[in-house]
């Protein structure tokens, strides 16, 4: 096929009219585009560096004023963490105060917790605080937000709360915590005791205060003040300091004298001086001048000088007595307590009985063993108002660890009626306390009491039980004749147990243990009592002893004691004391054989040898065919093979042995005679 010929592409038309467009024309342009671009350029980073040089300026404004309010939060935060601390001391001592249950500690904890807290409250700054903690927060919002002038004339109007310098907040302390809390320790010397174990800074200061205005004030003429004072420094300063010896002492001296003079005062003062070294010469001559002088004592200074009287001579009681004595029926304890033993040292127990009750009564209980003492006494000998012993026992006994001896004491008087109503039922309960409280007195009369049915009914068993108690205890005088009584009227119930009695009686000597010791003739009955006793029920050994105790005191006991160990030949041995006896073979049983060990009880044994042939019967032939002939298995000898044969046992029958150890299943036997014990005679005692 014919191509249609070429086509040339047409051009386009230019913009501008149907001009042509020339590429050579358009170069001139890109070097002013560039410069365009370059210029641009220039400007840009012109700018940047700019911005970049305001935003470090604006940076290190920024940090000045963070670090100057870094600076500021630290002063706050000391003060923060000192007035926490304080707070913490206040609540711990509120704290302490209301745990503190002892009266008047109690009362003078809450005063210095409250004191304490007064100081807190001039040193807190609470609203100063949170305006800073305010004011902080704005000025770290205003430099995040870049506005540095605003921040800066904030930060200089913000104030940090501070804590007061050392010596401004020692001020402060004192005025308001160590002064008051001072003023108010001296209302009470425990108070005063309290400030200088807590706070002894402040007591030092107070202290030495207090010590020179007592320095300034006379000492021949106290005043209520200076006493105080005496009695405040008194509790913290120790006695052996000068001012405080010369003080106490004028402070006593109210106590020991009435409208005492300045001579007075200094004889006084030098007793007292003289006290404290022990010299007691110095003390009864300085206080022996004072009593010859016009001025009026009192009973302390007499009691005083009596006590320093017996500290320079013991032996002058009998000059001393007259002042212990007015001592105490002013009501001195120690000095009722060195009278009642002058007058038990000289036997006068009427008049110390009188000091004695009257001791117990005011609950002084070292005084009851003395008064138990004189009311054990007879009234013939220390006579006594019946109803007030009644009356001293009845308040004794009261106590969970009251003496036995005070029990048995009004027992008596209840059942005597001596001094109360007569109550038989209430002695025997008293009675029985006593026992209980293990007074042998007491526990002989609880068995008379139920021998005889005092206070309740006859009760035999336990008035034997008691008794026995008593005796073991070492009482006699109720327990043995109760015991003797109920060996007659019911031997048998008392009879063992006044046996073990006697048997478990025991008293210690130099070489151990004996049986026999010196008693009463009550003593000597009952043995003799309970060895008939014995005799009648044919326990003849335990008999024999109780005779042989009571033999040299009575005729008939070493008689019948005599019979009872009397010997004779034994019939059963006639005299020999062994006899003859048998007893069962324990090898055999009392079969009189045992099994042969021979063999081993079959009667036979197997024995080496050859047995018959087992086909010609041992005949050594065999008929064959009707002729004899010769065997072929044993070849004519008529023997087997070689192997056992059995063979009876010559020792034995049937298996069974005669026993070599005895007779017939006997073994015969000589031993002591079980009657007499080998002795060839006896007495009724032995049986």
């Amino acid at each position: 096929m014919d191509r249609p010929p070429d086509r040339k592409p047409e051009k386009p038309a230019s913009n501008r009219g149907d001009a042509p467009v020339h590429p050579r024309r358009m170069l001139p342009r890109i070097p002013v585009l560039i410069g365009i671009v370059g210029l641009g350029a220039l400007v840009t980073t012109g700018t940047w560096f700019k911005r970049q040089q305001t935003d470090s300026r604006l940076q290190l404004e920024v940090k000045a004023v963070v670090a100057e309010l870094a600076g500021l939060r630290g002063q706050a935060g000391e003060y923060q963490a000192r007035i926490a601390n304080l707070r913490w001391n206040a609540g711990k001592l509120g704290a302490s105060a209301e745990l503190t249950r002892e009266e008047p500690l109690k009362t003078w904890a809450r005063e210095r917790a409250t004191k304490f807290a007064t100081l807190v409250e001039k040193i807190d700054q609470t609203e100063n605080e949170q305006r800073f903690v305010r004011g902080a927060a704005e000025i770290a919002g205003l430099c995040a937000a870049g506005r540095i002038d605003e921040a800066r004339q904030h930060l200089r109007a913000l104030q940090p709360p501070t804590f007061p310098a050392p010596d401004a907040f020692k001020t402060l302390q004192s005025t308001w915590y160590r002064k008051p809390l001072a003023a108010f320790s001296r209302q009470n010397p425990i108070y005063y005791r309290a400030l200088q174990a807590n706070e002894p800074e402040a007591a030092k200061e107070e202290v030495a205060a207090l010590r020179a205005e007592l320095e300034r004030e006379d000492i021949n003429h106290a005043t209520p003040q200076s006493l105080m004072m005496v009695e405040l420094l008194s509790a913290v300063t120790p006695s052996s300091d000068a001012l405080m010896a010369d003080w106490t002492a004028m402070a006593s001296a109210t106590d020991y004298f009435d409208q005492p003079d300045g001579a007075t005062l200094k004889q006084w003062r030098e007793a007292k001086r003289a006290l404290k070294l022990e010299d007691w010469q110095t003390v009864v001559a300085r206080m022996q001048a004072i009593a010859r002088t016009t001025v009026r004592t009192r009973q302390p200074f007499r009691a005083a000088l009596g006590r320093a009287m017996i500290k320079h001579r013991p032996e002058q009681t009998a000059e001393a007595y007259p002042f212990f004595e007015e001592a105490a029926k002013s009501g001195d304890a120690a000095a009722r307590t060195w009278i009642v033993q002058q007058d038990f040292a000289k036997s006068r127990y009427g008049v110390a009985l009188g000091w004695l009750e009257a001791m117990v009564a005011e609950g002084d209980a070292a005084a009851i063993p003395q008064l138990l003492k004189v009311y054990a006494m007879s009234p013939e000998v220390v006579p006594r108002d019946a109803s007030r012993q009644a009356a001293s026992l009845e308040r004794i006994v009261i106590a969970p660890d009251a003496p036995p001896l005070a029990w048995l004491l009004l027992a008596r008087q209840y059942e005597t009626g001596e001094g109360v109503t007569q109550a038989p039922e209430k002695a025997l309960a008293c009675y029985l306390e006593a026992a209980n409280r293990q007074s042998a007195d007491a526990m002989g009369q609880a068995a008379r009491c139920y021998l005889r049915g005092v206070g309740a009914g006859v009760d035999l068993d336990r008035a034997r039980d008691w008794a026995v108690r008593a005796y073991a205890a070492g009482e006699r005088k109720e327990s043995v004749p109760a015991l003797f009584e109920l060996m007659q009227q019911v031997p048998d119930r008392a009879g063992n147990a006044v046996q073990e009695m006697f048997e478990h009686e025991q008293i210690a000597s130099p070489g151990g243990f004996r049986d026999q010791r010196a008693e009463g003739p009550g003593v000597t009955q009952l043995r003799m009592q309970l060895a008939r006793h014995l005799d009648r029920k044919g326990a003849y050994g335990a008999a024999a002893r109780f005779y042989a105790q009571t033999g040299a005191h009575d005729a008939d006991a070493a008689s019948r004691h005599a019979e009872l160990t009397l010997s004779h030949s034994c019939e059963v041995c006639v005299g020999r004391g062994k006899v003859q006896t048998s007893v069962v073979c324990a090898t055999c049983a009392g079969k009189g054989s045992t099994t042969c060990g021979s063999c081993d009880g079959r009667g036979f044994n197997l024995v080496p040898g050859a047995p018959p042939c087992g086909t010609c019967g041992g005949s050594g032939g065999m008929m064959q065919e009707g002729r004899r002939a010769t065997c072929s298995t044993c070849a004519g000898t008529g023997k087997g093979k070689g192997s056992v044969i059995k063979q009876t046992c010559a020792r034995c029958v049937r298996g069974q042995a005669r026993c070599r150890e005895c007779t017939e299943g006997r073994i015969k036997l000589i031993k002591d005679c079980p009657e007499c014990r080998g002795v060839g005679s006896r007495a009724l005692a032995d049986h």
